[in-house]
């Protein structure tokens, strides 16, 4: 959510549960590092003091990332059995199993003489493919559902997440066998929408479903390639762990990503080896994210926040909307150690530079976000 750009109700703030105790390494890493968003404390943005470590013009050091294709492999003869490669049999039977032991042990009070539960017959796989073909037909007539029940599995995950993990990391896997990404990629956080009780779901009213359950997802042509389940107010499940920092080591604490900005290294991780192009909004975007990036062999692109670690000219430029500087200039500072490049820009410019594909056209008045990138 962006607290700066959309301004959340009363209402929409006080029916978002929040939870004010962090887990120990968040609360560490948000001390001075990032700052928790208005609703979720666990979703974190940059938070860097202004960079000074600036290089001369010209010393930028290109990072090329080679255009790859998207491959789509070899995929079954018939489209039910592709559909029966991401819905096993298997895993619908444990579904109908699940099921019927959790009617057959719930708790009831008096029942009375028209009850529902009298009327419980025990389902079957073959009755949930029946479901999911209702739930596919509804779909693609614009009355989409949400089905959510899935395996359980071992870990601290929420129920509401453990139930359907098994089939989601199953639906990931399939995927990849099918599908070889290509360079550019995107990595966000996505709704899947939910309104009914559940201590998991997140209020985002700037997102188009503003209610639900909050997903990291990283994705390719709208294509969703991976994604993390984000526990609300704890942040995003399954993060590759970041070394704990020495006493007293500058440089570690310098280097630290946030909790939401491990994001993104935790998903491209996840992908076949292989370089990438990762584009982001201000939510992940800051110096210290594309440095590490880079370490990985990920050039990236993005827009960010004043305080995102970018050069302080660029700050006091911004602070004073772009006054004094001509329509359509751009100012590019790199680095010291040509790496990172900032650039700012007025509104309405295209801009473009390398092999890198179209960035972004801004419209408004006063100067756009600033924006650099690893090209």
């Amino acid at each position: 959510m962006d607290s700066d750009d959309s301004d959340a109700t009363d209402t929409s703030v006080r029916d978002c549960i929040t939870v004010a105790v962090l887990p120990e390494d968040l609360a560490a890493a948000c001390t001075d590092a990032c700052r928790p968003e208005r609703c979720d404390e666990a979703t974190v943005r940059p938070h860097e003091e202004p960079g000074v470590d600036r290089g001369v013009p010209g010393s930028f050091v290109h990072f090329e990332v080679p255009e790859r294709k998207a491959e789509i492999r070899a995929l079954p003869p018939e489209p039910l059995a592709l559909f029966l490669r991401y819905v096993p049999y298997e895993v619908v039977d444990r579904w109908a199993e699940w099921t019927n032991t959790a009617a057959a042990t719930a708790q009831h009070g008096p029942l009375r003489r028209r009850s529902r539960i009298k009327a419980w017959r025990p389902t079957t796989a073959h009755e949930i493919y029946l479901f999911l073909g209702i739930l596919i037909c509804m779909g693609l007539h614009s009355e989409s559902q949400v089905f959510r029940r899935g395996q359980a599995r071992e870990g601290l995950m929420p129920k509401v997440y453990r139930q359907v993990n098994g089939w989601s990391a199953h639906i990931q896997e399939t995927g990849e066998s099918f599908y070889t990404p290509g360079t550019g990629l995107t990595v966000d956080e996505a709704m899947v929408r939910f309104t009914g009780r559940s201590t998991e779901t997140t209020t985002v009213p700037n997102k188009p479903t503003p209610v639900g359950f909050k997903v990291w997802v990283l994705a390719q042509k709208g294509y969703c390639l991976r994604w993390l389940w984000h526990v609300h107010g704890q942040g995003p499940y399954g993060l590759v762990p970041q070394a704990r920092q020495a006493r007293g080591d500058i440089e570690a604490k310098k280097a630290a990503l946030t909790p939401t900005q491990r994001v993104v290294t935790t998903l491209v991780a996840l992908l076949p080896a292989a370089g990438y192009h990762v584009f982001l909004d201000h939510l992940f975007a800051s110096v210290r994210l594309f440095r590490a990036l880079r370490r990985q062999n990920i050039g990236a692109t993005g827009t960010c926040r004043k305080d995102g670690g970018i050069d302080e000219i660029l700050v006091d430029e911004k602070e004073e909307e772009g006054k004094g500087i001509p329509w359509g200039k751009v100012h590019c500072i790199p680095t010291k150690d040509g790496e990172v490049c900032h650039q700012e820009l007025l509104p309405r410019t295209n801009l473009t530079q390398s092999k890198l594909t179209y960035l972004s056209e801004y419209g408004g008045r006063g100067l756009a976000r600033t924006a650099y990138w690893l090209a």
